[in-house]
């Protein structure tokens, strides 16, 4: 009895603790490029100039079930020189190839990072604040 309810406590506790995770789509001219929901050297996606020219967008989707009320999210685009470049509120992006196309002048490689901050200034001042790595775009031209 004692060992059924244990184990039934601890479905319960990994579905909730899975259901808390946070994840995140990059989508390009409507192709899913990536899908992931944990930082990793791996999430990178390569982008040919090709795919640039043709008019279309770049959308970033940032899925946080954990996220405190009353907190702001930003995702932001970040040079080879650690510039950002492109910063949207929010945790939906969407990003023209036309900008893409300019970036990708000066930049082959673009990182996407997104953090989460306290709406109240007074609070957001006193949060040391961690950027999570979504995605390295490699702008190929």
């Amino acid at each position: 009895m004692k060992l059924s309810f244990i184990g039934l406590l601890g479905i319960i506790l990994s579905i909730n603790v899975a259901g808390q995770t946070s994840n995140w789509k990059i989508i390009h001219n409507g192709i899913l490029k990536m899908q992931a929901a944990k930082e990793d050297g791996k999430n990178v996606i390569t982008i040919p100039k090709t795919d640039l020219e043709k008019t279309g967008f770049l959308w970033i989707n940032y899925s946080d079930k954990a996220t405190l009320r009353g907190w702001k999210r930003n995702i932001v685009l970040v040079d080879e020189n650690g510039q950002e470049v492109f910063k949207r509120g929010g945790s939906l992006c969407k990003v023209g190839n036309s900008f893409l196309r300019d970036m990708n002048k000066n930049n082959n490689t673009l990182k996407i990072y997104t953090w989460a901050l306290p709406a109240d200034p007074l609070e957001a001042a006193k949060i040391r604040v961690r950027r999570v790595h979504l995605c390295t775009l490699n702008l190929k031209g």
